[in-house]
């Protein structure tokens, strides 16, 4: 298969709304972006605090605990949940005011009551249970949140002397949250919308080979594929050891283990096989390893001749002024307190989340790679490269 030419660069992650642009003309003000700046930058750590606030709603159950419950009164949600009442009374008030609840006046009382509607799609999962959770579930963010701030005194060291944040730095909250995050996109697209997308890859999974996923996480990936593929054999492999342990009690929970699923602990520098998988995942994990290139051989080496390899990685460009947009703001904010961090918290490149294609395809052909291209996956956030060891590989 020949290298396909790759697309002048990549439009702007079009997912979020443009980022702000200072006004022009118009304005007598000696000043006249200081007060428009300002309405905005007040927005930010408004949105900021509410966060802090959902965060901590989510992590003690108070809104899966307004799941289907239709309108409730501050003092039910006390009596179903153990909660202290004034608690919950000021943190749903400022839920009800950011548009994150409904909240529903009643005549004669000093407070109404409380209602999640179908915001709790996006809010509330089970993840203890197994239970995929709705596509946009988006809840587990509110921990990676929690784990960003608790090490910006570090970060802050860091910016002076050097090196980073370390992943087992950030403590459990970060693995937990991204795991939650993810797995409703895995279990509800990636097998139904992702997969076919890459022409020949359903036949040959339906067929029967062998798969490993670099980075598995809590695994998600891999059990979606493990039920849906029941001929091929599934294997992921982390360098985390508490994401390896959720990922085992998710394959356990699915049904899985000793059967075509499995996880351990390992780092992708230490893939001993060669030659032995017909098909190599990565999500979102190359541009956080420590050494890219070395990781890219690695996976090459145990990747069949006539295999591939699937990456995933963010849409963006590698230019700056390609990316101002607030898909670029977020990739460049969640790189600096995590994906950039913590592989220079390793001695490592600190690649960064934004990347870009030119730069993927410079790293792959490096590390031994016959061709590059994109495929046409139906993903407005990361894009879906298949990178080959050999011209004539074929699905």
């Amino acid at each position: 298969m020949t290298n396909k030419t790759l697309p002048k660069s990549p439009a702007p992650n079009t997912f979020f709304d443009p980022v702000y642009v200072p006004p022009t003309g118009g304005s007598t003000s000696k000043n006249p972006n200081v007060r428009p700046f300002f309405q905005y930058y007040n927005m930010l750590q408004t949105y900021t605090t509410m966060m802090a606030v959902v965060s901590l709603l989510d992590r003690v159950g108070v809104f899966k605990a307004m799941r289907g419950a239709g309108r409730v009164s501050v003092q039910d949600l006390a009596k179903k949940t153990g909660l202290q009442e004034r608690y919950l009374k000021e943190s749903l008030s400022a839920m009800a005011a950011g548009g994150i609840v409904l909240y529903h006046p009643e005549k004669g009382k000093d407070l109404g009551t409380f209602e999640p509607e179908e915001h709790a799609l996006i809010l509330v999962d089970d993840w203890e249970s197994g239970k995929a959770p709705h596509p946009l579930f988006y809840g587990g963010q509110s921990e990676n949140l929690v784990a960003y701030w608790s090490v910006v005194p570090k970060l802050a060291e860091a910016f002076k002397a050097g090196g980073g944040v370390k992943f087992g730095e950030f403590g459990p909250e970060l693995p937990r949250g991204m795991a939650r995050t993810h797995e409703g996109t895995m279990k509800s697209v990636l097998v139904r919308k992702w997969l076919p997308a890459i022409p020949g890859l359903v036949e040959k999974l339906e067929r029967g080979v062998n798969v490993l996923d670099v980075g598995c996480g809590a695994a998600a990936g891999i059990i979606a594929m493990a039920q849906a593929f029941p001929n091929s054999t599934f294997k992921g492999v982390d360098l985390d050891a508490y994401s390896v342990s959720q990922a085992n009690e998710k394959i356990r929970q699915a049904g899985l283990a000793g059967k075509n699923c499995s996880a351990e602990v390992r780092s992708v520098y230490d893939l001993i096989e060669r030659d032995a998988y017909d098909v190599i995942f990565t999500f979102d994990v190359v541009h956080d390893l420590p050494d890219p290139l070395r990781g890219l051989k690695e996976i090459l080496a145990a990747l069949k001749p006539s295999g591939l390899y699937v990456m995933m990685e963010p849409r963006c460009s590698d230019r700056l002024e390609e990316n101002l947009n607030m898909g670029g703001a977020f990739l460049y904010s969640v790189s600096t307190v995590h994906c950039m961090t913590q592989s220079l918290g390793n001695g490592g490149a600190g690649l960064g989340a934004a990347w870009g294609p030119r730069k993927m395809k410079e790293y792959c052909m490096a590390a031994g790679a016959k061709s590059f291209e994109e495929f046409p996956v139906p993903n407005p956030g990361n894009a879906f490269y298949g990178i080959r060891k050999s011209q004539a590989s074929k699905l």
